[in-house]
């Protein structure tokens, strides 16, 4: 059933324009840095553009098109009542959030591979790979892949929180527009509330601008990882407790 279920969103016009809308950010960003970089304005490495242009998607971009694809796989169901059908044959509903949890991972992962793989390729062509320095060391162009590569792959596993909020808000609401608003407003008071004292997710998000800004990565390792990865845990178990709990206490057929 789950890979059936990856067949069918995957293959659906939503997914397809979602990619393209992150590709065409990419086009657009990089068109006004290469701007701003020829004249001088804001003269960048290739690191520079990395760290500046991925900052951007996963602050504004990217988390709306994981609240919004997230919705839109079960609020679909609701709408097209296509949720009976598996449900009628006999499958389990733990089997069936299952589902919608492994699609909301992989899409999750699918945007932000999309949008990084773009964006290194952009940068090394467009940009220098000289004089890369963090804290007074120099970076090789592996080094920096690496990186932000890991920066980008932590923020997808904070980002794909807010997708199973998603999901829990469409469970509730039947409705793709409500789910996507209150998940992609959480995902805004978070990232607001970053630096507030004594914010429980601070860890967390400490994580992925640790792994750029600096040089000793042993400052990560003994720092906010082990905190913020247990966090992380900790968050996923309730809310998909909750969206397994919610569904399962529903009655749909008869609604």
């Amino acid at each position: 059933m789950i890979s059936a279920e990856i067949k069918i969103y995957f293959n659906t016009r939503l997914f397809w324009v979602l990619n393209a809308l992150s590709l065409g950010m990419l086009l657009l960003y990089s068109l006004l840095m290469v701007g701003m970089d020829r004249v001088g304005l804001m003269p960048m490495t290739a690191f520079d553009y990395l760290i500046n242009a991925n900052n951007t998607y996963v602050t504004t971009l990217f988390p709306l098109l994981v609240v919004l694809f997230s919705a839109y796989t079960f609020s679909n169901e609701y709408r097209y009542r296509t949720l009976m059908i598996p449900l009628f044959e006999g499958v389990q509903r733990r089997y069936i959030v299952l589902g919608k949890v492994v699609l909301c991972a992989l899409s999750t992962l699918t945007f932000v591979l999309v949008y990084f793989v773009g964006s290194v390729g952009l940068a090394f062509g467009l940009f220098s790979a000289q004089d890369m320095f963090l804290e007074n060391r120099a970076l090789s162009a592996l080094e920096v892949i690496c990186r932000m590569g890991s920066a980008m792959l932590w923020t997808a596993l904070v980002v794909f929180l807010f997708g199973l909020f998603a999901l829990f808000l469409a469970v509730q609401f039947r409705n793709v527009l409500v789910a996507t608003v209150g998940a992609f407003l959480a995902f805004l008071g978070l990232l607001f509330t970053a630096s507030a004292r004594h914010n429980p997710f601070t860890p967390m998000l400490q994580i992925a601008t640790l792994l750029t800004q600096t040089a000793d990565l042993a400052a990560v390792i003994h720092g906010p990882l082990v905190p913020g990865f247990s966090i992380w845990l900790a968050t996923v178990a309730i809310v998909i407790g909750g969206l397994w709990l919610s569904f399962h206490r529903q009655d749909i057929v008869f609604e």
